[in-house]
């Protein structure tokens, strides 16, 4: 690989990675009123496989393709990376349930759950500390829920590092047997198959990161292919690419169509590595890319914001919203749909503010 391809810059991938995360953020907020359609919000988990395919391309582009470090290099590597705002949550976390643990032993706060319990056990500190909460052998140690994805991308990291650098077994080998052998472990053990965290989240990642991995082999083998189309025919790609995802947001679910998120992804991520396409000019606005550099921020910060909030919510003396049953979640509503969307928006200008704080001071501080 040239120089060139080693420093190059993806805006359009950092403005997409942004959208992404702040998706997540979104649906995360369980307001009665939502903004998408329903079969969409069904389908924004699938966020999490974006990350993934995006993560698996990155990583491949920093490292050509897994040849650049040792082993223990590499490990340091990701660790340096995930690992002080992984800690960083996790202690404020620690925190909460602590307060959490002395409010409801005075009686102040009677809470739906003992501290302490899942999906924050004792036992899920230390999991947590060693990054091994998503390797599929403890249930409900989420503590931060969403860093399962990061634990599950740590521990899929290793594996496939493993395989194709300190075992030195063949790249194409690995690719079809990891790509086969995570889609028939989600398909026949995974009741909502792609939408699975705790359990089989190591092979969701390791799914999501292969087919990330060979979009960086055409891209890196092939870098003429698509010099020679026209702008007309970079636009027609990327909007037939972008249609695609937007229809498959309608229809995945949480449904065995979900197994193709990696493939529908990976198309379209492959689009935007075509420069000059206007999807491309519209992901590198700077807003996009300012969010894609705070994204993983954004990801693991924004459920302590949620859980304050709904803390807040039970603690006042009067009455700002009110928690409904819904489903899984309970769902807050603030009174009608305007008050909905003008907390809903709120929220993520006060979850942007809190994680350029936490990207600066936590994520890029050299320790």
């Amino acid at each position: 690989m040239n120089d060139s391809k080693k420093n190059i810059r993806f805006e359009s991938l950092d403005g997409l990675r942004g959208i992404a995360a702040l998706l997540v953020a979104y649906i995360h907020f369980h307001v009665q009123t939502r903004i998408f359609p329903t079969q969409v919000e069904e389908s924004l988990y699938l966020m999490v496989d974006l990350f993934f395919v995006l993560s698996g391309f990155v990583l491949c582009v920093a490292t050509n393709g897994y040849t650049k470090y040792s082993f223990f290099g590499f490990v340091l590597w990701r660790l340096k990376r995930l690992y002080p705002l992984h800690l960083f949550t996790l202690f404020i976390f620690i925190v909460i349930e602590v307060a959490y643990f002395c409010a409801q032993s005075n009686g102040f706060f009677e809470g739906s759950r003992q501290a302490f319990t899942e999906p924050r056990p004792l036992l899920g500190i230390l999991t947590n500390l060693l990054l091994i909460h998503a390797s599929g052998f403890f249930q409900g140690h989420g503590w931060n829920g969403p860093s399962w994805s990061v634990s599950a991308e740590f521990l899929a990291n290793i594996a496939f590092f493993s395989l194709v650098v300190s075992m030195k077994l063949n790249r194409v080998v690995v690719l079809i047997v990891v790509i086969v052998l995570s889609f028939m472990v989600l398909c026949l053990y995974s009741p909502d198959y792609m939408h699975t965290e705790l359990d089989y989240s190591v092979f969701r990642a390791l799914y999501g990161m292969a087919f990330g991995y060979i979009t960086w082999w055409v891209w890196n083998s092939f870098p003429n292919l698509c010099r020679r189309f026209s702008m007309l025919k970079v636009n027609t790609f990327q909007i037939f690419s972008f249609s695609v995802v937007a229809i498959f947001m309608f229809v995945a679910g949480t449904g065995a169509w979900s197994l193709l998120s990696p493939v529908v992804f990976a198309i379209f991520l492959y689009s935007l590595l075509i420069e000059g396409g206007g999807v491309t000019k519209i992901l590198s606005f700077k807003l996009f890319t300012y969010l894609g550099a705070i994204s993983y921020s954004i990801y693991l910060i924004h459920p302590i914001l949620v859980t304050l909030i709904k803390y807040a919510i039970k603690l006042l003396p009067y009455d700002i919203a009110v928690e409904i049953e819904g489903g899984r979640f309970r769902i807050i509503s603030f009174g009608g749909e305007m008050y909905d969307v003008i907390a809903i928006i709120t929220y993520l200008g006060l979850l942007i503010c809190i994680s350029a704080l936490s990207a600066r001071y936590v994520e890029r501080k050299t320790w």
